[in-house]
């Protein structure tokens, strides 16, 4: 059964960062950073800020390595809205993960210019978070296929590792 969407959107930000899983560990193990290693490390590593204002770091992501394409094409904006849209699966449909993540992929929803919420994305372990939205999002990407069809959709011209 679908839901509310996560997100109402007219533009999705999309950031990727080519970094092996070994790089990120040798960055996290590297006795001395930057404080732009360190802002790597955590954007990589660990959840996102809980206040959805807390944009700063947004403008710092191609400092970082990140590089950047937008979807506002009606037809890709709704593929991303039925992605990130509530769902009811049965028990047996849930799978967990054991993996530490490493977020390369960062997603930034907007309306009108303005942010509406963020969602950070472990293709690898099939992990995530989510900041700005009241849905549940317990069952995200475990319907139909849905962390495919999101790899498709955001990286049409990279190999995929799922």
């Amino acid at each position: 059964m679908l839901g509310d969407y996560y997100y109402q959107f007219d533009r999705a930000d999309y950031y990727h960062i080519e970094i092996t899983e070994e790089d990120a560990y040798e960055l996290e193990d590297k006795m001395e950073r930057s404080s732009l290693e360190d802002q790597t490390l955590f954007i990589l590593t660990y959840g996102l800020s809980e206040a959805i204002d807390d944009t700063l770091f947004i403008r710092e992501l191609p400092m970082m390595g990140f590089e950047m394409k937008s979807f506002t094409h009606t037809s890709d904006v709704d593929s991303l809205k039925e992605i990130f849209r509530e769902k009811t699966l049965s028990s047996e449909n849930y799978a967990e993960t054991a993996c530490a993540p490493v977020f390369r992929d960062i997603l930034i929803f907007r309306s009108g210019g303005e942010i509406e919420g963020m969602a950070k994305i472990c293709f690898d372990c099939w992990q995530e978070v989510f900041l700005g939205t009241e849905v549940n999002t317990n069952s995200f990407g475990e319907h139909n296929g849905d962390y495919k069809r999101l790899y498709r959709l955001l990286n049409s011209k990279r190999k995929e590792p799922i």
